[in-house]
């Protein structure tokens, strides 16, 4: 009994032997590292692949064939106030400010958009100078016209031989010198913005009236800049207000030195800008700066912009693309496919080996590119690959990780 219990223990002690020794044949004890040394196997600039690692890292490949593509130009930008639609309004003669006008942000008109044809009042300067500008035209006024009488009394005389000819032509002479100063006195007014119409009503002004005058709006627009305050002094050096027709705006941005002999005047240019998603602006480019910026070193490139509304605002940034061409035998793949380098200008690519496919798993080479943007998320090969090779779009991260690490 007791020879039969002790059998009957070594036939389980022996199959259970049996079980662990068949579990442990089929259990894989390769450690991590040396399981993932052959899934990548690192040859100079190129990494095999092999198939199990491919399908884990979701490998994707495309051949490149020729195709026409739009070649653009991606610049970053900023809304400005068109220069030919602004105003600064400066006083035109100096002196005390009587009233302040309209408030910032305040639309107004020019002379021919007002009502009845009159522009916008912005403020009344009581100015001394205005006074005293006035007197001379008169007076240069009332000495003209007795110099003028004089010189007929003279001319008659003369005719009736009691005066020499000498005293006509000094009273001519006087008369021409009066002439000059009435002239000037005249143009010294109406440069400064005083009226041909009012000038015959000097005479006849008070005091107060001579020494006050009003600025108008030049043009119509928007209030953009007020620096006036009731009482305080103004003259010519101080800039009273700015006045912007934002109905049309201007888009500036900045071409690398590189770039700059794609760009044309007419070409295409779309405008986003950050504040507003969703919307794109087309317009062309209708100025190339003639020179350099001495900031940014880049060349300041020009688009206009319409805004009926009022919704772009000045200084707003936004992305510029240009359409600078068209090629016909482009090779382009998805900008992911890139693997940027250390420095801002270097890229690289995975390219499959020709014939490098087997039971091993694929080759491929990680080769330097040169490449431009182009619209939709998507790069224009120049300089590093060819037609007809296969270029890794998906996981070319990855291997560059890999490649790294060993």
């Amino acid at each position: 009994m007791k020879n039969t219990t002790f059998r009957i223990a070594a036939v389980m002690l022996a199959a259970a032997g049996a079980v662990l020794a068949t579990a442990a044949v089929g259990r894989d004890d390769t450690p991590p590292a040396q399981a993932k040394g052959r899934e990548f196997r690192v040859k100079d600039q190129a990494i095999e692949v092999s198939p199990e690692a491919a399908k884990r890292l979701k490998l994707e490949t495309l051949v490149l064939t020729p195709s026409t593509q739009v070649v653009t130009l991606h610049l970053t930008g900023k809304t400005s106030f068109d220069g030919d639609r602004v105003a600064h309004v400066k006083a035109q003669f100096p002196g005390k400010i009587m009233t302040a006008g309209p408030a910032l942000g305040t639309r107004v008109s020019g002379p021919a958009a007002g009502p009845g044809g009159k522009a916008t009042l912005l403020c009344t300067i009581e100015s001394v100078d205005l006074g005293n500008a006035k007197n001379a035209f008169q007076k240069a006024k009332v000495q003209l016209d007795l110099d003028r009488d004089s010189a007929r009394r003279v001319k008659d005389l003369v005719d009736e031989k009691v005066l020499a000819d000498r005293f006509l032509k000094e009273a001519e002479a006087t008369l021409r010198m009066d002439e000059a100063n009435y002239e000037f006195a005249r143009r010294s007014l109406v440069v400064f913005g005083v009226e041909e119409a009012s000038l015959e009503k000097i005479p006849v002004q008070e005091r107060w009236e001579r020494m006050t005058y009003d600025i108008a709006s030049p043009i119509s627009g928007v209030l953009v800049e007020k620096n006036v305050t009731p009482g305080e002094y103004a003259d010519s050096t101080v800039n009273l207000f700015t006045i912007a027709d934002t109905r049309r705006l201007w888009v500036w941005g900045d071409v690398y030195e590189m770039d700059w002999g794609k760009v044309e005047v007419g070409q295409k240019l779309y405008v986003s800008i950050a504040a507003l998603p969703g919307r794109t602006y087309t317009t062309t480019v209708d100025l190339i700066a003639p020179s350099l910026d001495p900031v940014s070193r880049g060349i300041r490139v020009r688009g206009t912009l319409d805004n009926p509304e009022g919704t772009i605002l000045k200084d707003m940034y936004s992305n510029l693309t240009v359409e600078v061409g068209r090629d016909p035998a482009a090779l382009a793949a998805p900008a992911e496919a890139l693997v940027r380098g250390l420095q801002a200008d270097e890229a690289y690519l995975f390219v499959r080996v020709p014939g490098s496919q087997g039971g091993g798993g694929d080759l491929f080479e990680r080769r330097q590119v040169r490449f431009e943007s182009l619209e939709g998320g998507r790069v224009r090969l120049l300089e590093g690959v060819h037609a007809g090779e296969a270029v890794v779009t998906v996981g070319a991260a990855a291997l560059d990780d890999e490649m790294r690490r060993k």
